[in-house]
């Protein structure tokens, strides 16, 4: 199996679920990396989240480059996962919205950064087979308090409650991949794959995440039963 592709697990492999993920959300979902709830500086990875989830208001700082860097990087991830995939040649993607409307001070532009990249390496593969097709069927009401940055809910009716309907712009697909940068309890992923259900339930729903959480006591139960397994 190609390294970028392996780079990316299963959830169903693992018995750390995120506790909000219905039994399907776990089997038809991957993740590439694990964020630790211990400071920005505790891992390479905290290190690509906290750059990737830089505030909008850095953006005419010289660390706003940092910010760039890690969308390339998730672009590039991300891109590894789909571009070796053997099954379509053709990908529906979403991601999932963030915390500020569009036009807002706050908003987080991280995430159309990242699918512009994503788009640019596609086109750049010598041998690029696959379509990357981007939709954005759910958007905002209205503002909200970021989880990781407000201490914002994530619970799955109080998130649902904020989206809004818009429609995709291409054929209503028959399955969309749904990406996030982080899962913690897995809300807001929840929040959008019922919200869409409600309009369309026959539409298959892959989660495709950068990173899960894990708390640092996990990351030492990993090594531990690794150094016992070693």
């Amino acid at each position: 199996m190609d390294k970028k592709r392996k780079q990316w697990k299963r959830f169903e492999q693992d018995s750390y679920h995120p506790p909000h993920f219905d039994k399907e959300a776990i089997n038809h979902s991957v993740y590439a990396r694990e964020y630790i709830t211990e400071g920005y500086n505790v891992s390479d990875t905290n290190q690509l989240i906290f750059n990737f989830k830089k505030s909008p208001g850095r953006q005419d700082k010289p660390e706003w480059q940092y910010k760039v860097k890690a969308t390339k990087q998730f672009a590039i991830e991300l891109h590894g996962l789909l571009s070796h995939s053997n099954k379509k040649s053709q990908f529906i993607i979403m991601t999932v919205p963030v915390s500020k409307l569009r036009g807002n001070e706050q908003y987080d532009p991280r995430f159309d950064m990242m699918v512009d990249e994503l788009i640019k390496i596609n086109a750049q593969a010598h041998h690029a087979r696959k379509t990357y097709i981007i939709e954005m069927p759910i958007v905002l009401k209205e503002n909200i308090k970021s989880a990781s940055r407000e201490k914002g809910s994530r619970k799955v009716d109080e998130i649902y409650r904020y989206y809004e309907w818009q429609g995709f712009t291409n054929k209503v697909p028959g399955s969309i991949i749904l990406v996030d940068d982080v899962v913690t309890t897995g809300g807001h992923f929840m929040a959008c794959k019922r919200f869409i259900h409600k309009k369309f339930p026959n539409i298959k729903i892959y989660g495709v995440f950068w990173s899960r959480t894990i708390s640092e006591d996990e990351q030492g139960n990993q090594t531990v039963e690794k150094e016992k397994n070693g």
